[in-house]
């Protein structure tokens, strides 16, 4: 179909169809009258892959806007990480692409969110700033909260693509709802207020680390793996076998300072070659490893002993040394001479049975000494005992002083043998400790008990001196227990002295100790006992024999000249008799078998033990006061309380009656209360008496009141009755 597009002239425009619903179009310039090419159509029927479509505009957006990494496809798409604003790299043919540079950095939890065609902060509408909080949706119309975003210091940027549209990045640290990821996200804003699509959201890196590293450096490509600034153990994995569940050789590195080349690393394998020879290492060196060194540590061996070499056995088997040292040595001889010592006069050790060691003179095998530091004593055995300087160990005994004891520990004085320290002495050393000496003074011999401190001395022994006393001495200090005479009078002054041929104990008695008869127990001073004296004397003995006749205080005897207590004739039992004080005042009156009176002169009156009053009864009107102080009576009430909390009843000592409180106040018998408390108040509900109400009286009474005939109810003047 040709179209004429002047009124006169040639210019025209021819329109084609073809067979397969396709339009094509040409054209002339108008002078001319030669047609141009054929051009296609496009339309929905021929768009698409291989129609050869070319258009300025894709998706309203220049070509140029896709060349950004953050247009190349939406996260929400199935796109979890982006390729960001990085770079694109160069394809050469198929799964092959070519990277000036590649890095793989640590993330986090930081991601960078794209919003194309608007600036979020500065915009129309803007609302999303630096460091603030902003939640994070997972649907358009922004009703699924997945999280929230809390955008760096500086994490807001607005820019504009080279293809002249705007967008915006949002930087910051999100924490998801439930399972989410950035997979999730399409909008972000504040609730409430403008929302923004999100087409792209990238996880990022923190900025501080890289964990893979390719460049081409100028000293030549590197291969980098680990973070620049926080210490980790990178791994590289190599995977041959196709079997292994993780890796079949390993390299882990770890460690290293701020100098190049101080870190180590760690190889995981079966073994290790070069060109097929064996690498020796801690895994398989020493015995069978076959490994062979000139050197070990920088020397040489020798079979000689010369200086800076190792020591080699020689052809027999002999190890030639100058000195040795060492911390351990193993001999396997079992015999009583291992290793000689010294010359023929030396000694020999070796091994006597098991686990003993044996110490033999090499001039006589019977006898074996040893010293020690820079004593000039030796401790041995001598053919006959085990010695060392005077002290015996012999048969199982233990001599000093002796060299056959004839007891388990036999101790002979040397030297003063009138010392107290003649046999023994046991000590603490230390200030303010103990000491336990044994001596003796001619044939008596006794113990000393004092300190280091010297304020404490006790001599305890046997006089054998002065007629075989038993004596136990106290002294101010320990200088006096230690040289205090024992066989000299160690009776007189003893805080226990027993005289061995009668038995009598004296008690701190001094210079009245006697060997004569008399007590067997005699003490300088009062004797107190926790518990009982006993006497079993047969009667018609005094079981105790006093001199003094002082009053016995606070003595409770059973009888008292033979009498008992009811039976005292200034108290006497007697029934229906008024028993008087020595007053002659009437006290007590018995009523056989039956009442016990008490009678007064005057009042009555109660006192405790520290003399305080307590109560009286006044001995006229028989009038009661309860009180506490100086002796206090009344006569206008029966009974009446002074001080403390006044009068209560006990209202819940026993339980309840008929549901009611028995225990209460009562007027001629009739309770005034029910309760414990005395809340619910009770009166009857008829009066049968005449009572006036005068001036001054309130009254009141809890109704219905019913007054009896007969009688009547006055209130006179000034007077009030109220009935509730």
């Amino acid at each position: 179909m040709t179209y004429r597009r002047q009124a006169t002239g040639t210019a025209t425009t021819q329109l084609g169809f073809t067979d397969n619903n396709n339009l094509w179009v040409r054209g002339n310039s108008g002078g001319n009258a030669v047609y141009g090419n054929w051009y296609k159509m496009w339309s929905g029927l021929n768009d698409g892959a291989g129609s050869g479509l070319d258009a300025d505009k894709l998706d309203s957006h220049q070509g140029l806007w896709y060349q950004s990494g953050y247009n190349f496809g939406a996260s929400q798409g199935g796109i979890n990480k982006p390729m960001g604003d990085i770079f694109l790299p160069e394809v050469l043919g198929e799964d092959k692409m070519v990277f000036e540079n590649f890095y793989l950095n640590d993330s986090g939890l930081k991601y960078t969110l794209y919003v194309p065609d608007f600036h979020v902060s500065t915009g129309t509408g803007g609302n999303v700033n630096n460091g603030g909080t902003y939640t994070i949706y997972s649907d358009v119309g922004a009703t699924n909260n997945i999280g929230s975003i809390v955008v760096d210091g500086a994490g807001v940027q607005e820019l504009t693509h080279t293809s002249g549209e705007i967008y915006s990045l949002i930087t910051g640290t999100i924490a998801f709802v439930g399972n989410n990821t950035n997979a999730n996200i399409y909008v972000v804003g504040p609730n409430p207020g403008t929302k923004w699509t999100v087409t792209s959201s990238n996880l990022i890196s923190s900025g501080s680390s890289t964990v893979i590293g390719m460049r081409d450096a100028a000293a030549g490509a590197k291969l980098q793996v680990g973070k620049a600034s926080v210490s980790t153990t990178p791994t590289v994995d190599f995977r041959s076998s196709g079997q292994a569940p993780e890796y079949d050789v390993q390299f882990l590195i770890s460690g290293g300072n701020t100098n190049n080349g101080n870190g180590t690393i760690r190889i995981n394998t079966g073994d290790i070659t070069v060109n097929g020879n064996t690498m020796w290492h801690a895994g398989n060196d020493g015995s069978s490893s076959q490994l062979d060194a000139h050197y070990v540590d920088g020397f040489t061996q020798s079979t000689s002993a010369n200086a800076n070499t190792l020591a080699r056995r020689d052809a027999s088997g002999h190890l030639t040394v100058n000195d040795l040292t060492g911390d351990q040595g193993i001999f396997q001889n079992t015999g009583a001479s291992i290793l000689q010592l010294a010359d023929g006069n030396g000694v020999n050790l070796g091994k006597a049975t098991t686990n003993a060691l044996s110490i033999q003179g090499r001039n006589s095998a019977s006898v074996g000494y040893i010293r020690f530091g820079n004593d000039s004593n030796s401790f041995g055995y001598n053919g006959t005992y085990l010695n060392y300087n005077n002290v015996t160990f012999r048969s199982g005994r233990v001599g000093i002083g002796d060299t056959n004891p004839g007891s388990p520990l036999e101790i002979v004085a040397e030297g003063n043998a009138s010392s107290a320290t003649a046999f023994a002495d046991f000590r603490d050393g230390r200030s303010g400790y103990g000491r336990i000496t044994f001596g003796a003074d001619g044939s008596s011999s006794f113990m000393t008990f004092t300190d280091t401190d010297n304020d404490m001395g006790w001599q305890l022994g046997a006089d054998d001196n002065d007629q075989s006393w038993f004596a136990i001495r106290n002294f101010a200090d320990a200088s006096g227990a230690l040289s205090t005479s024992f066989q000299s009078n160690a009776k007189v002054n003893a805080a226990l002295a027993i005289y061995s041929a009668t038995g009598r104990v004296f008690i701190n008695k001094g210079s009245g100790v006697s060997t004569g008869s008399g007590s067997q127990l005699m003490v300088g001073g009062s004797v107190e006992a926790s518990s009982q004296l006993k006497s079993t004397v047969a009667t018609g003995t005094a079981p105790i024999s006093v001199s003094s006749t002082t009053v016995f205080t606070n003595l409770n005897a059973d009888l008292l000249d033979g009498y008992t207590a009811l039976n005292l004739p200034y108290l006497g039992a007697s029934v229906n008799t008024w028993l008087n004080d020595d007053g002659g005042q009437p006290r007590f009156y018995f009523g056989n078998n039956s009442h016990t009176y008490f009678r007064t002169g005057d009042n009555y009156y109660w006192r405790s033990d520290n003399d305080t009053s307590m109560g009286s009864c006044d001995g006229n009107g028989g009038t009661w006061t309860f009180y506490s102080g100086s002796d206090q009576t009344q006569t206008s009430y029966r009974v009446e309380v002074r001080g403390q909390n006044g009068l209560n009843i006990d209202s819940d000592s026993v339980g309840l009656s008929s549901g009611q409180r028995s225990v209460v106040l009562r007027a001629n018998g009739d309770k005034q209360w029910i309760d414990t408390y005395g809340i619910i108040k009770r009166n009857r509900n008829n009066i049968s008496e005449n009572i006036s109400i005068n001036n001054g009286d309130n009254c009141q009474s809890i109704g219905p009141i019913t007054i009896n005939n007969g009688y009547t109810i006055t209130i006179n003047s000034g007077g009030y009755w109220s009935i509730n």
